[in-house]
């Protein structure tokens, strides 16, 4: 018969905000950024659909809204890689303040700014990207 440990309230609380302050800590060099193709910080990949944003956007608007997602998703992995930890939060700020004012879900997912038929590349730059900025808050 398996004897059982009894465990204070407290002994488990502490137990668990040790284990949340580890998963919490973050290290931009445990980052593996072989695994993602990244390019200049000006490069744009391509998604169709405008369900995604809070307004009805045409075609031109579209294709700015997403230039401008995929400046910043670059410019941040780009200043994480070189550890420009002063331009990567200032560039984390910019894409907050866009990202609360052009998307209609706010969760920091993959879902909230790319469409279901973005290329493969697209989704990983942005899975790495959101890895980042939730690692920096």
């Amino acid at each position: 018969m398996k004897k059982v440990k009894k465990v204070t309230q407290k002994e488990l609380l502490n137990e668990k905000n040790n284990l949340v302050n580890e998963a919490m800590k973050f290290d931009l060099d445990k980052l593996n950024f072989d695994s993602i193709n990244i390019k200049n910080p000006n490069s744009v990949n391509g998604e169709k659909k405008s369900s995604l944003y809070k307004e009805k956007l045409n075609k031109q608007q579209r294709k700015q809204t997403r230039n401008k997602r995929n400046k910043l998703v670059n410019n941040v992995i780009f200043y994480a890689k070189n550890k420009q930890v002063k331009e990567l939060k200032e560039t984390i700020k910019e894409f907050n303040s866009f990202y609360k004012e052009t998307y209609l879900l706010n969760d920091n997912s993959i879902n909230s700014i790319a469409s279901k038929n973005s290329d493969k590349d697209t989704i990983e730059k942005i899975a790495f990207f959101f890895n980042i900025v939730k690692g920096m808050k």
